[in-house]
């Protein structure tokens, strides 16, 4: 009898957590700074909600669970993000030992790039498409990246020593990796742009080289390369 008891309790457990309702997941979002579910429908493994950061509505995130991942001691999911502004698709994954990675596909726009540049008093037109662009990183640090996002090129307006300028530029590539960091060059172009890196002690580096100040109709005076950075700016991110 205590057998066929012990059988029942785990079936019990088994329907319980296989159909867990999809509000479990505001348990995990909530611990993750200004990210909010609302929403939420369908299960823990397979479901939906709205997505929302700092208030700001992302679109409707789509989740299914990556069924393979358990059986090595690991957690993956398979997503969407579809909104006005965004069209993702990619996967996050994380074990036990609070390891991660997370890949994307698919396009940014202009609007929430936008968002994202406002602090820097900086405004772009086109679009950011991803490209299989992947961060791995464990215990909450990025560690490591791969993949490219590519911008379509277009009128950039940003504010230079209390100068409001505008100019156009041409389409670029962001090329990722290997470490925390990334390279942008003119779409088929080999000189650096901009060279960017995320520090293990929370500071964001980004260097701006010679040729852009070029591309910006402010060349930077001196004898420096072209690929040479000339100006150079930090900013904690986390």
């Amino acid at each position: 009898m205590g057998k066929f008891i012990a059988i029942g309790a785990l079936l019990v457990i088994a329907f319980a957590v296989a159909f867990a309702p999809a509000g479990l997941s505001r348990l995990v979002l909530d611990r993750v700074d200004n990210v909010s579910l609302l929403e939420p429908s369908g299960t823990l493994w397979a479901g939906q909600g709205q997505i929302s950061v700092n208030g700001t509505p992302l679109g409707v995130l789509h989740w299914d669970l990556q069924a393979v991942t358990i059986l090595s001691g690991a957690l993956g999911y398979d997503f969407t993000l579809v909104g006005e502004d965004l069209n993702l698709r990619g996967s996050v994954r994380g074990d036990w030992d609070r390891a991660y990675s997370i890949t994307a596909t698919g396009r940014v726009g202009e609007a929430f790039v936008n968002q994202l540049m406002a602090p820097y008093d900086m405004v772009i037109s086109g679009d950011l498409n991803l490209n299989e662009s992947r961060i791995d990183g464990a215990g909450g640090i990025p560690t490591a990246a791969a993949g490219t996002a590519t911008w379509d090129g277009g009128l950039v307006q940003y504010t230079l020593s209390g100068r409001r300028s505008a100019n156009t530029l041409p389409a670029m590539v962001a090329e990722l990796g290997s470490g925390p960091e990334a390279v942008v060059r003119e779409l088929h172009g080999q000189t650096p742009l901009l060279v960017a890196e995320l520090q293990a002690n929370g500071f964001a580096k980004v260097g701006l080289t010679k040729y852009l100040t070029i591309l910006l109709n402010n060349p930077w005076p001196g004898s420096a390369a072209g690929d040479e950075v000339v100006l150079q700016v930090e900013e904690k991110v986390f």
